[in-house]
């Protein structure tokens, strides 16, 4: 609310807090570069081989970093600069490096987030489908390239995500029983689901999950022989953890916005296709689109209640609100 208020009463804020996203973006970029080709990054952090942390340090959020605030840059970009030719060419050369540089971090989420976003650039947008096709394209190849360079990264996307989706003393894929993303994840959503049960309405609270997980009626055991911790910090799963954490009374608002979000995609497209009608402008696509990958229900994720993931999910929906409400003519004609 406080975002809405500041730039209906502040002409410049809208170009000042771009100005700050594009710096960052170029500073973490080029700290990431510098990290994955020689192996330390400006603040001295070293690259391990499987997934960088550029200015993150021990915490390898860089890729979590980027696929969440390169929305946020792009809704920002078209609001000011769509009819700006030097500016829309010097951000598709950043999406590029951001894309490559989001497969090079190792993160799984955070590459699925940045292909949920291109999906919804290229189905839902009006004037970026062709751009961001092109854009996905010069990325593939940086990356086909870079993997036969530094296998590592490939390793970790490609070969170990199809390892853990089948591990369990098993090395005949065939005749594996595939898990939720991995054995350890689905042990976690097992004991989640199990603490959901006893606690359906209003949940245990907030960040609750690492203490009440440490119950034993709430511990998994995969096999007889092979017993896997369920209890982490948290589930590791918006939805789930809402779920078990506020219940059904905390789960149903966010799920709610989430559909209605969905539902908006879907009928901007009915309206453009068959109707010459355009409710939703490019912007507004974008910064919706952070509400709909914050919240897909079938990727692993951080705390919800985390501090930075908190920022990232609820900043931009300062500017969704006040692209929807600050202008009344919301309806557009096309040719």
């Amino acid at each position: 609310m406080s975002i809405w208020y500041i730039i209906e009463n502040n002409k410049f804020f809208l170009k000042k807090i771009y100005i700050v996203f594009l710096v960052v973006l170029i500073f973490v970029l080029i700290d990431g570069y510098l990290q994955f080709f020689f192996g330390k990054n400006l603040l001295g952090y070293e690259y391990d081989g499987s997934r960088l942390s550029g200015i993150f340090g021990d915490e390898k959020i860089l890729g979590s970093f980027l696929s969440r605030t390169l929305p946020i840059f792009f809704g920002l970009t078209i609001i000011l600069y769509s009819k700006n030719k030097v500016h829309i060419i010097f951000s598709l050369i950043l999406l590029i490096l951001i894309d490559v540089l989001i497969f090079m971090t190792g993160e799984r989420t955070a590459f699925f987030n940045l292909l949920l976003f291109s999906v919804i650039i290229i189905v839902f947008t009006n004037k970026w489908k062709l751009i961001r096709l092109f854009t996905i394209a010069v990325s593939f190849i940086c990356i086909l390239i870079i993997s036969n360079i530094n296998t590592g990264t490939y390793e970790r996307m490609i070969s170990k995500t199809i390892q853990q989706i089948y591990y369990l003393n098993h090395t005949d894929i065939l005749k594996s029983k595939p898990n939720i993303f991995s054995i350890q994840h689905q042990v976690v959503y097992q004991s989640a689901y199990k603490i959901f049960l006893d606690h359906p309405f209003f949940g245990i609270g907030p960040k609750m999950f690492r203490e009440i997980c440490k119950n034993e009626k709430y511990q998994i055991k995969v096999e007889e022989d092979h017993s896997i911790n369920g209890c982490q910090s948290h589930p590791h799963n918006f939805m789930l953890q809402l779920l078990t954490e506020t219940g059904i009374l905390g789960f149903l608002p966010v799920i709610t916005v989430f559909l209605i979000s969905i539902f908006y995609l879907f009928k901007n497209l009915f309206m453009t296709l068959f109707r010459k009608v355009v409710i939703l402008s490019d912007s507004k696509i974008m910064f919706m689109s952070t509400i709909i990958f914050n919240m897909w229900p079938f990727v692993p994720s951080g705390n919800f209640f985390h501090n930075y993931l908190s920022i990232l999910i609820y900043f931009p929906l300062g500017f969704l609100i006040y692209l929807v409400y600050s202008k009344k003519n919301s309806f557009i004609q096309i040719n």
